[in-house]
């Protein structure tokens, strides 16, 4: 044998050992499926559909949260405190089984596959925030949902991605899965109703809330005349 075909014959080996380990140490791709909304909606806390091109991000956070912890959020962009987004979404675009209404509020999909391999998505559990303008720091409700199925594997591995399917018919109605917002039986057009939840108080609102605060201070003061 040649010095030539000597060296080749090595350069494929290390390449073989090289793909082999990498197999072996879990660095294969996760595929994390942002799924369709076909048989839920999601509403308003007044219970009407969430709007035409609102938001949806598909993430994480990278601490650990709870239900607790949005109750002291005073803003919309608070809820991106330490959330690593892996895709978006439109409300308004489904697949249902309606193909004559491809635009309906409330409804959406995901649209894509989202194909990762890094390792420190590893073990995190993944979470939908949905807000009802077309940013999530711009929108007054806000809901953030996730599911005890939506965690990725912590050492993804072999030839073929590991699937993790997400879907918003896959919250359950309790604290775990609903960690912001609500939740209505029969509430909706294909049934159950995941509603958002009010963060900062509306405008017409907080006007009100003024008027009152003043109309108190120029009674007390009438009292004192």
């Amino acid at each position: 044998m040649t010095i030539k075909n000597q060296l080749l014959t090595v350069t494929v080996v290390a390449i073989f050992c090289l793909l082999s380990l990498g197999l072996s140490t879990g660095q294969t791709a996760q595929t994390i499926v942002f799924g369709a909304q076909t048989d839920d909606s999601l509403g308003l806390q007044n219970g009407t559909a969430v709007p035409l091109n609102s938001q949806i991000l598909l993430g994480y956070y990278t601490v650990a949260v709870t239900s607790s912890t949005f109750t002291a959020f005073t803003s919309a962009s608070q809820f991106l405190n330490d959330f690593t987004q892996l895709g978006s979404a439109t409300m308004g675009f489904d697949v249902d089984s309606d193909p004559g209404t491809p635009n309906e509020a409330g409804l959406f999909a995901g649209g894509a596959n989202i194909l990762t391999g890094v390792a420190t998505h590893n073990g995190k559990q993944l979470v939908y925030i949905v807000g009802n303008s077309s940013t999530i720091a711009a929108s007054s409700q806000l809901g953030v949902f996730t599911s005890t199925s939506w965690i990725l594997p912590n050492n993804p591995s072999g030839p073929t991605p590991q699937v993790v399917s997400t879907d918003i018919n896959q919250v359950l109605n309790n604290s775990s899965g609903i960690l912001f917002g609500g939740f209505t039986t029969a509430g909706g057009p294909y049934g159950d109703l995941y509603r958002l939840q009010v963060v900062i108080p509306e405008p017409s609102t907080g006007a009100l809330m003024m008027i009152g605060a003043a109309g108190l201070v120029a009674l007390r003061r009438l009292r004192k005349v």
